[in-house]
């Protein structure tokens, strides 16, 4: 099964409520766009291969072109996916010493406690 690759989305082509759901491939030749997209899937160290892809739900609506006679949303050449996933999970913390967080109550990303 394919999942989405945006870090906390569990979208995947072969669920039921999906099936009706185009899901995206990266732009694996356009490094440009590429690095934009790797960015915005919220994973470190991510490489997508040719089979990794992204669920609609992650493009805003003005990333689409329709086609005329068949009315199939299309993806524009230049989309962007932006949309970061409503049930993302804070990250735990490991290996920080006790010290790190204690006095300011500051996580790791900058938010309090």
């Amino acid at each position: 099964m394919r999942y989405c690759c945006v870090i906390g989305c569990s979208n995947a082509k072969a669920k039921t409520d999906c099936r009706d759901k185009t899901f995206f491939k990266f732009p694996l030749k356009d490094s440009q766009l590429l690095q934009l997209w790797l960015k915005n899937t919220g994973r470190q160290g991510f490489m997508p291969s040719s089979c990794s892809i992204i669920c609609p739900e992650h493009f805003e609506e003005n990333s689409y072109t329709t086609r005329q006679f068949t009315k199939r949303r299309l993806l524009k050449q230049e989309a962007v996916p932006i949309i970061v996933s409503k049930t993302l999970k804070q990250i735990p913390k490991v290996g920080l010493p006790p010290s790190a967080t204690d006095g300011n109550n500051m996580q790791p990303d900058g938010t309090k406690q």
